[in-house]
């Protein structure tokens, strides 16, 4: 029972979000302030006769955030006795559960040698095996995203990229659209890790569940703020 198990994980990470994401309550100022700062973002000035001040709603409640997980189905993913696939499993599972009751847009991609949109978590237990190719499941999330919408999206790998299947073009189409690419590096060796970040430069590497879930928490609390 995955809820059970990690709910504080993942409640932890909404608590933090909501505080930043949440609209704070609208402040009256009264008075005739000589000193100090202020913050045009947030207010602005009214000419009365009492020379009032009021803070201005500028952010909406909710901004609208669009969050996408890509992960890596390849027959590698099966190493460490098929615990390398069940963390990265659980580590999206606790990021998707906060970001779902944020109320945030998700994407749920799987990918080996071919692409697979998934309506939710638990269709990612359905694992093909295979190689992978990631500029077809970059390619295909450009597709699938809505521009419009501030978006983050999580690519969990464990490497196996070629020239052929080289992330560059997308990684630098998704750099000019200010998309946020956070590719994750599972269970890479020391040797591994050079050529992987030869790929993705601003990769991190995880090799267990709990280095994963700090990762993406630690960039989601990066990203998004107000």
């Amino acid at each position: 029972d995955l809820d059970r198990l990690y709910s504080l994980h993942s409640y932890n990470l909404e608590k933090h979000l909501r505080a930043v994401l949440q609209e704070k309550t609208t402040i009256k100022y009264t008075g005739s302030f000589k000193r100090g700062r202020l913050l045009p973002r947030n207010i602005y000035k009214v000419r009365t006769k009492e020379r009032r001040m009021y803070s201005k709603r500028i952010n909406p409640d909710t901004p609208f955030h669009e969050v996408t997980f890509l992960v890596d189905e390849s027959g590698s993913m099966q190493g460490d006795d098929g615990q390398r696939y069940i963390n990265v499993y659980i580590a999206t599972y606790i990021i998707n559960r906060a970001c779902k009751r944020l109320g945030f847009k998700i994407n749920y991609i799987s990918f080996d040698d071919e692409v697979r949109h998934r309506k939710s978590m638990a269709d990612f237990r359905d694992f093909h095996g295979g190689g992978n190719d990631e500029n077809a499941v970059l390619t295909y999330a450009n597709s699938v995203i809505n521009i419009d919408n501030n978006n983050i999206i999580f690519i969990l790998t464990d490497g196996g990229v070629s020239d052929y299947n080289s992330p560059r073009p997308m990684m630098a189409k998704f750099k000019k659209l200010g998309v946020e690419v956070i590719p994750i590096g599972v269970g890479i060796s020391a040797g591994q890790a050079n050529e992987f970040r030869r790929w993705y430069p601003d990769s991190v590497l995880a090799d267990n569940m709990d280095a994963m879930v700090t990762a993406m928490a630690t960039y989601l609390k990066k990203i998004i703020h107000r």
